[in-house]
């Protein structure tokens, strides 16, 4: 009886082992099943890969005619002087059923700052030592890299910022995004807002030793502490439903209705009849439309067939590297489309290269997790 029991003892022992092994085994091979589906970025929840791929092509920009970034700094430790910058460029990437997907870059042109004084306007961009070297550094950048959002939609954005050549990293926070919702044009709309501080030391912002002299009541002429306000408008043209709404005539719907019913070639010629013509339609603008009509109906092929006349038309255009990459990442060439989004980079005006290139990055350390 005593053997038996031992034995049945040592029995259960082993089957509970086997168990255990097989529980492990089975947790790893989950664990690795979930990495090859999703990449964590930092946050919670993960973004998946496809996620990550659907993002192409659907970026949004930053409209700076309805869009305010404005500062406020306390003079003689009291009084507030306000001021704005009046021209900049940003590329937003956000999906608002994954907040988490939110990734922003935006060149500001220092050149536009707006404080009402054209006199401090100017000594504000004092080459050299002083405020703003615009000689050396006409631009402010801000570059993403995490997103934190709450439960109650909020979120706080971090990334790093480069004023007068010199990076620091900040975080900003925002309030619930607007719902997205459509103008009057097609356009996909979508505005946030938020506020940070920065300390405008860290940047060397420093106008020289009078605005910094500690006065008698503890505080010093001009407060180190830049308070930073942003209303940000971005939209993003929805191509078809734009077709659908413009004249049969307009070369925007004529020339996809053609190549649909002949051919892509035939497409082609006539849009280079039509540049022949004096004062033809036939505008850089144009060509973008039809070759970003053409992606949005998945036509590959012909898209990039409009983005090189487009490049051949109008050669000074480097955004046509923009166009050209975003059907190259389409198609999974990320080493060319990282090329060609290079190159449009070299318009140091535009974001959106810098953007892209961000998510290149992504998505091939998302591939070398698989």
């Amino acid at each position: 009886m005593k053997k038996n029991l031992e034995s049945g003892s040592l029995l259960s022992t082993k089957f509970m082992s086997l168990l255990f092994m097989i529980l492990i085994i089975s947790l790893w091979g989950c664990s690795n099943s979930a990495q090859t589906e999703t990449m964590d970025t930092g946050t919670a929840p993960v973004i998946k890969q496809s996620e990550l791929i659907n993002l192409i092509g659907n970026d949004f920009l930053i409209d700076d005619q309805h869009s305010y970034i404005g500062f406020k700094i306390k003079y003689f430790g009291f009084s507030p002087v306000r001021g704005r910058f009046d021209s900049f460029d940003g590329t937003v990437f956000y999906n608002p059923e994954i907040p988490e997907s939110l990734s922003v870059s935006l060149i500001i042109n220092v050149q536009s700052i707006n404080t009402g004084v054209e006199m401090r306007d100017d000594d504000l961009q004092t080459e050299g030592p002083g405020w703003f070297n615009v000689r050396d550094f006409p631009q402010i950048h801000f570059s993403s890299n995490k997103v934190t959002v709450n439960k109650d939609s909020t979120f706080t954005l971090s990334g790093d910022l480069t004023i007068n050549g010199i990076t620091k990293t900040i975080s900003a926070d925002f309030s619930t995004p607007t719902p997205m919702t459509k103008d009057l044009w097609a356009n996909d709309q979508v505005d946030f807002s938020g506020t940070l501080i920065i300390n405008r030391m860290d940047f060397e912002v420093e106008g020289g030793d009078f605005w910094s002299k500690v006065m008698e009541n503890g505080v010093t002429q001009l407060s180190h502490d830049v308070e930073i306000e942003l209303d940000i408008h971005t939209r993003r043209t929805d191509y078809l439903a734009r077709m659908a709404s413009e004249d049969s005539t307009n070369i925007r719907v004529s020339i996809p209705a053609l190549a649909d019913a002949e051919s892509i070639v035939a497409a082609i010629e006539e849009l280079k009849r039509l540049r022949k013509l004096p004062n033809g339609p036939l505008s850089a603008g144009a060509l973008s439309t039809i070759g970003y009509t053409f992606f949005a109906r998945q036509q590959l092929k012909e898209a990039r067939s409009i983005f090189l006349l487009r490049q051949e038309f109008y050669p000074d255009r480097l955004s046509t590297y923009n166009q050209l990459g975003i059907i190259a990442l389409a198609e999974g060439d990320t080493t060319n489309a990282r090329n060609l989004f290079l190159e449009a980079s070299k318009d140091s005006t535009d974001s959106r290269p810098m953007e892209y290139l961000k998510l290149i990055e992504k998505i091939t350390q998302f591939a070398g997790k698989i």
